[in-house]
């Protein structure tokens, strides 16, 4: 696995932590796929050698800060948002121009082990049910 897979992945990573999808007791799962797909940073080995009850304290100030600062491109990041608040909603139209945008994109890249361990914490947030279309008033 090169360096820029290996950043990429740990990008990924970040940014589910960020977004509160990916506990520090999953990272070592993460890293165990990280150094199987052949990374070789003593960081992720260390990081694989965590117990699931990791906490922050374990993960963020000693081994995560400098593997990969989190980074996004905030732009896009908004645009999809926006998009999903109406797709919901059934009174937009979708925009073609934009999904044919998000399709030609390259993808990251990442290899399926490292995907799932990076998806498994995901399956818990899905929702069972489709939600009701319609404008939801707060």
């Amino acid at each position: 696995m090169d360096d820029a897979s290996v950043r990429t992945a740990l990008l990924v990573a970040r940014t589910a932590e960020s977004r509160g999808f990916l506990r520090p007791g999953d990272w070592p799962d993460v890293a165990v796929s990280l150094l199987l797909e052949g990374a070789e940073d003593p960081a992720i080995a260390e990081l694989a050698g965590l117990n699931r009850q990791a906490n922050g304290w374990d993960t963020e100030p000693r081994l995560l800060a400098g593997l990969a600062p989190p980074d996004f491109e905030s732009d896009l990041a908004g645009r999809c948002f926006t998009a999903a608040e109406y797709l919901d909603c059934g009174c937009a139209e979708a925009d073609l121009g934009f999904e044919a945008e998000l399709q030609s994109m390259p993808t990251l890249g990442l290899s399926a082990p490292v995907t799932q361990a990076l998806a498994r914490p995901l399956r818990s947030t899905l929702p069972t049910t489709q939600p009701a279309y319609g404008h939801h008033e707060h």
